[in-house]
């Protein structure tokens, strides 16, 4: 059977920036997958025996804007984000990533390791960071294990509002772990629950097991600096993600964005723990971070202090002692719905 490469009329404009792009990020050290070569052939079409449906080159990149590559002078992987030259996000990233600001350890943002301007893209700058992938899975498999997630973000938090700087969107999807302790074969950029793209047999340690495992905020399209201090700052408009359970949210009557940032951090908690049970210990300080009374809201120095005092009043056997999720995520309820015996998640503790 003749093949040939995928024509460039059938892709999706967006996906054509990559493609177009791919021979000059070879040529200064960075490898895409092969779906974004100019001379891409489907595997499918190459090898009719082979179903399209658990072709690794079929996965699409829903997200243009960002795509993972491959960082060629050590074989790490990245992330590429595009982004305006010039743009706020890229002015608020290398602000935080500052030899100054690296200097804290509790500065929990995203390291921006390269940026590369685009010959045939003058006005677009791609940031180059960490692979990471979210926090919430593998599961948290004792309390240990999310003492220290939260303890990271809030120290995070803590020491963006020092530096007067709002994350703006502290949601579950904005935050990412370094899961190279923790998923050592790695995971896919579009799959993250495979391997490889296409397997469906995946491995992981606990982290509690493999420890010191990192957590970083990402996406700071929503990141604003605010010189008048955390007190003083005032803005207005509908942002973010979770928009309506914060109540002070308005196009027309200012709020402090530092407030919502707490608010959004809790409810964050709060989406993390409600499928086990075991958690139900955490659930007063995410409540107390969400208070509709924003000024009734702790600072994330406050809240460092709660999560050290529940910390603290538990017996030692009880932080290693094993959780269990008992409310299946959507996630999970979409794959034994349509994948079934298919889907498969081995942990290797």
């Amino acid at each position: 059977m003749s093949s040939s490469p995928a024509r460039m009329d059938e892709r999706d404009p967006n996906e054509l920036f990559w493609v177009e792009n791919q021979p000059y990020l070879f040529s200064v050290g960075y490898k895409l997958r092969p779906r974004y070569h100019p001379d891409w052939t489907p595997t499918w079409q190459i090898d009719p025996t082979k179903s399209q449906l658990y072709a690794e080159d079929d996965l699409e990149q829903w997200k243009y804007t960002v795509l993972d590559a491959v960082r060629m002078k050590d074989n790490k992987k990245v992330v590429l984000k595009r982004v305006e030259t010039g743009s706020l996000e890229l002015q608020m990233l290398q602000l935080l990533d500052s030899e100054t600001m690296r200097k804290d350890p509790r500065n929990r943002t995203v390291p921006l390791l390269d940026t590369i301007s685009l010959p045939h893209n003058p006005g677009t700058v791609l940031m180059v960071m960490m692979y990471g992938r979210r926090f919430h899975y593998p599961p948290f498999h004792c309390r240990e294990e999310l003492f220290d997630a939260l303890s990271q973000l809030l120290q995070g938090m803590e020491f963006m509002h020092e530096h007067n700087i709002v994350h703006g969107d502290a949601a579950i999807q904005n935050i990412i772990m370094d899961e190279t302790r923790v998923v050592p074969k790695g995971s896919h950029f579009l799959a993250e629950r495979t391997h490889s793209g296409h397997s469906r047999l995946f491995s992981w340690k606990n982290r509690c097991s493999v420890a010191p495992v990192n957590y970083y905020y990402i996406d700071f399209g929503l990141t604003f600096h605010f010189p008048a201090g955390v007190n003083d700052a005032t803005m207005v408009g509908y942002y973010g993600s979770w928009r309506k359970p914060i109540p002070e949210l308005s196009a027309t009557v200012p709020y402090n964005p530092f407030k919502v940032d707490v608010c959004r951090l809790g409810l964050t908690i709060l989406r993390v723990i409600a499928p086990y049970p075991a958690l139900a210990d955490f659930a007063p300080l995410g409540n107390r971070m969400c208070d509709p009374d924003s000024s009734q809201r702790p600072t994330p120095t406050e809240a460092l202090v709660d999560l050290s005092e529940l910390k603290a009043s538990m017996k030692p056997h009880l932080l290693r002692e094993v959780i269990w999720q008992t409310q299946a995520t959507s996630f999970d309820r979409f794959t034994r719905r349509v994948l079934g015996a298919y889907w498969l998640d081995f942990r290797s503790a």
